[in-house]
């Protein structure tokens, strides 16, 4: 068997020099059988195949890198088995798949350039764009949230200043002190005097944030005529509801 010193030496009488670089300062060996060998110099690296035999090829697992000009040379070669005359025979940029002959059955071979190492990934456009619409969907989502917490904050608030006997009722004076509208509003009020009871009742489709109106709330049920002329001192319970949820009460007490 041959020794791992003979296939170094072997290494050095096939290529005294690099066969990318073309340096000469010579080859650092690895592996179990020293069957690695990479250029002291440039770093390329080959794994020698059948190293012994008149069939010896070399594949390379390493390309040739020139820190300083940030360049790489044998890009196009990475990975590839070639005869160790094929090595021999290469060119620093150019290298031709006839020097080698078709028995070898290597690929038309491509000119070896020096290519300048790609600069370090960067995000790509379509990426970009999705995670924008994403930010986007969250603010939009973000702000929907919000006006529909305030829109749930806003409610109708109701205050009755004045209330009146009228013959055909009681005249309520309302207004909408909230900032949303109400909807479905009913105004029920309870009469109590000395001479006896009345209730009236009386209803808007609509008061708007702000709005003030005056409903005449008609009798629903009465103990007494509010035509009879009386020094009477009523007091005036108004009850005003809405669809949104909205209840209050006032309380007034009227001379007649």
């Amino acid at each position: 068997m041959s020794s791992d010193k003979e296939r170094v030496e072997l290494m050095y009488k096939r290529f005294p020099k690099c066969p990318l670089c073309k340096s000469d300062k010579g080859y650092g060996f690895s592996g179990w059988i020293d069957d690695f060998a990479e250029c002291v110099s440039c770093k390329a690296k080959w794994k020698l195949l059948s190293w012994f035999s008149e069939d010896a090829k070399m594949e390379l697992v390493k390309v040739s890198r020139d820190p300083m000009k940030r360049t790489v040379i044998g890009h196009e070669l990475l990975g590839k088995i070639y005869p160790t005359d094929f090595w021999q025979k290469i060119k620093r940029l150019q290298v031709k798949a006839k020097e080698v002959g078709k028995e070898t059955e290597i690929p038309e071979a491509k000119e070896v350039r020096e290519e300048t190492i790609p600069p370090k990934p960067t995000v790509s456009m379509p990426v970009i764009i999705v995670i924008l619409v994403l930010i986007l969907i969250v603010i939009v989502a973000g702000i929907g949230v919000y006006y529909s917490q305030m829109e749930s904050q806003k409610k109708p608030k109701f205050n009755v200043f004045d209330v009146r006997l009228l013959d055909e009722g009681i005249a309520v004076y309302i207004q909408n002190t909230g900032n949303k509208d109400a909807h479905g509003v009913t105004i029920e009020t309870s009469c109590r005097g000395y001479d006896g009871d009345a209730s009236t009742y009386g209803e808007l489709e609509i008061l708007k944030a702000s709005e003030t109106r005056k409903i005449i709330t008609e009798k629903t049920w009465s103990s007494y005529n509010f035509d009879i002329p009386t020094l009477d001192i009523f007091r005036v319970t108004v009850t005003v509801t809405c669809k949104e949820g909205v209840s209050q009460e006032f309380i007034f007490e009227v001379v007649d």
